[in-house]
């Protein structure tokens, strides 16, 4: 597997998640031994201090995406290299949308992806905007001037959503990411998307090299502090993989954008 030299350094969601608690609750020990995820570490965490830790975890969670994302400007995001040219190879799926359709993006930051994807059609359907980050969702709500949105400053798990209930799911370069269990994610949308409808994911492929200014592909691997080329391919090829289990209608495409790397499924009409 190849491993890039980078300029880059990514700040470690995990990392702030224990920043919180050194801060604001010293005395806590939240240090899980093994090596797992984020989000098991959360649910070992909760069943060994109780229900009522759920509430200091969302805390903890929030503090760290509001503190590596909150400010979208300040983020080391690939997308900037190339304007609106980096939904170009997925913007098509967005040209039939209607006024009656529902649409939902999860982790949609302070609203600019959806903008840049839906292009004209952003005033036409009812869109419902997800994001754990309060700093992203208050810049979110200084753009919105249409009655047509709903807007929840929540970690989608943590979300009540009805089944069935959109045309288009979309989350781009949010379900892999720390603090999420990919694998209840990837069923969550399926689950809310109605029959026949479309499921936009995709996974983070690259950073503007900091030294160079030129676009580095790969995800950064905080284990050796280098990029890793092949990572996105991997977790991309996962998602479509859990996504044809859950019986997808047609194939399921992983097309290669600028930025990213998108995976497109429309939910079985059965």
């Amino acid at each position: 597997m190849k491993i890039q030299m980078t300029q880059h350094k990514e700040i470690c969601i995990a990392d702030l998640f224990e920043e919180y608690f050194k801060e604001y609750y010293p005395l806590i020990d939240i240090q899980i031994k093994s090596e797992i995820s984020l989000y098991k570490k959360i649910r070992l965490l909760i069943k060994k201090n109780g229900e009522h830790f759920i509430a200091k975890c969302n805390d903890a969670l929030r503090y760290a995406y509001d503190t590596k994302y909150g400010d979208w400007d300040n983020v080391n995001d690939l997308r900037k290299y190339y304007g609106e040219d980096w939904c170009s190879p997925v913007r098509k799926y967005f040209e039939n949308i209607e006024s009656y359709h529902n649409v939902i993006d999860i982790g949609c930051n302070d609203g600019r992806e959806l903008r840049d994807l839906l292009s004209e059609n952003y005033s036409k359907p009812k869109i419902t905007l997800t994001d754990i980050s309060t700093r992203a969702i208050k810049k979110l709500l200084q753009s919105i001037v249409s009655k047509h949105f709903e807007v929840i400053n929540e970690s989608f798990l943590d979300v009540k959503i009805q089944s069935n209930k959109f045309n288009y799911c979309i989350s781009l370069r949010t379900l892999h990411g720390s603090g999420m269990d990919l694998d209840k994610s990837i069923s969550k949308c399926y689950k809310i998307t109605k029959p026949g409808g479309l499921i936009l994911l995709s996974v983070s492929n690259g950073y503007t090299d900091e030294f160079s200014g030129q676009p580095l592909k790969g995800m950064y691997d905080y284990a050796t502090g280098l990029i890793d080329e092949k990572k996105p391919y991997e977790i991309a090829r996962k998602i479509a993989d859990k996504l044809k289990e859950h019986k997808a209608n047609g194939d399921v495409l992983v097309i290669e954008g600028n930025s990213e790397i998108f995976i497109v499924a429309y939910k079985n009409e059965k």
